[in-house]
């Protein structure tokens, strides 16, 4: 059971572990009174008490009232209730730590390599290099098209995709466009989480190489319709990747703002 604790004119208090109130007044043995059983603190005027304590008292939510020589309430303090930082007020964080950029790009690095593992699942082959660039050029090969052509396709691929991941985000009122894409630092996460979402449709290069190699003469406007109709066929696996990423994204970020 919690009760108010008063701290007489000649108190003096410290902190001790547990945490605990050490209380000391002249010829009276020192108290110890652990701050889970303190509801509430009244102090009297010229009790002494030191910086430290009052903010281990307010961090445990305990309110500390300061009691004027007549005993009567002077002031009180109340713990602060802080407001949850915004996603847009961590990616602010993470901008303005200047090591920012190593640890996401490691964060995005882990992504992409599961990205090429899930694709090389889904072909059944292995990628004799995981690195993206390596992957990437094994894969083509393995599709027998001409690389210049599929690299369009992917191009296509991945602008439909960034617009899309946008899209998700405003959907969700998660982040402004302004936190999402700041060019002035070099930040576009629906450009990079786009890059991850991508390697879940290339395998429709191998899978599906006739149908993209009959297109290669077909004028741009049908090459786009049957690049964007690949995308809408493959949406609820696209939502569920997209889902995990952003979930990863959002715990590694709340991580960089402790």
């Amino acid at each position: 059971m919690r009760l108010p604790l008063y701290l007489g004119a000649q108190a003096s208090v410290r902190l001790d572990a547990g945490p605990s109130l050490v209380i000391a007044a002249p010829a009276r043995i020192a108290q110890r009174c652990p701050l889970q059983r303190i509801s509430r603190l009244l102090v009297f005027h010229g009790c002494q008490l030191p910086w430290e304590v009052l903010s281990a008292v307010l961090a445990a939510h305990i309110p500390v009232v300061m009691l004027g020589a007549s005993g009567r309430a002077e002031a009180v303090c109340y713990p602060c209730q802080p407001q949850p930082l915004s996603q847009d007020e961590k990616i602010a964080m993470l901008h303005a730590a200047p090591d920012w950029r190593a640890r996401y790009d490691a964060w995005l690095r882990a992504q992409l390599r599961m990205a090429v593992l899930s694709s090389q699942h889904c072909l059944g082959i292995h990628y004799p290099d995981l690195r993206p660039d390596r992957a990437c050029r094994y894969l083509l090969n393995q599709s027998g098209l001409a690389h210049p052509w599929a690299r369009r396709l992917m191009r296509i691929w991945q602008g439909c995709l960034k617009a899309w991941s946008l899209e998700q985000w405003q959907q969700r009122d998660a982040y402004t466009v302004r936190a999402l894409m700041v060019p002035d630092v070099g930040w576009d996460l629906p450009e990079d989480v786009s890059r991850c979402l991508l390697w879940s449709l290339m395998p429709l290069l191998v899978q599906r190489s006739q149908h993209w190699r009959a297109l290669m003469k077909k004028p741009g406007d049908q090459v786009e319709f049957a690049c964007i109709q690949a995308v809408e066929q493959a949406h609820l696996r696209l939502q569920r990747l997209f889902d995990d990423i952003n979930r990863r994204f959002c715990q590694w970020l709340e991580g960089q703002a402790l």
